[in-house]
């Protein structure tokens, strides 16, 4: 069977879209970020849920054969997040919408939790360097990486 991959870009996002997007987050991190608590989830899907979270956001939302398989959230030169449904993980995807963000969009920018080492691995062959490190408004240690 041909997989048919597709991206799409997305400036804000219908009430639909973003419950399909809070869905596919919490499966991802359940399934991928094990330093995470029951209560630490609970308490950034309610951030999620409100109506601040996604304010200057841009998304690119990839698919595979018109399935909706992750998405990475950006505002002006800075990955905000990036989130693989699990059934789709160490398929490619993630670092095609990378690859796909920095050629189109000039993207430079991630920050990533400090216990997240999956990710800081995968951002790291990307060739992104850590630069920063601060304390979120969840109380996370993030470091700030630039290409």
């Amino acid at each position: 069977m041909l997989i048919k991959m597709r991206i799409r870009h997305f400036k804000c996002l219908s009430s639909e879209l973003k419950n399909a997007l809070i869905e596919l987050w919490e499966q991802s991190v359940r399934a991928s970020h094990h330093f995470l608590t029951e209560e630490d989830i609970s308490k950034i899907k309610q951030y999620l849920n409100g109506d601040e979270a996604f304010i200057r956001i841009e998304f690119l939302f990839i698919y595979e054969n018109n399935e909706f398989v992750g998405f990475l959230g950006f505002c002006q030169t800075s990955i905000q997040m990036l989130f693989i449904h699990p059934n789709f993980f160490r398929k490619n995807y993630g670092t095609s919408l990378v690859n796909f963000a920095i050629t189109h969009f000039e993207l430079d920018k991630i920050e990533v939790n400090l216990d997240n080492e999956k990710a800081l691995k995968f951002y790291e062959k990307l060739g992104f360097q850590i630069y920063d490190r601060y304390v979120d408004e969840f109380g996370f240690v993030l470091l700030k990486m630039k290409r």
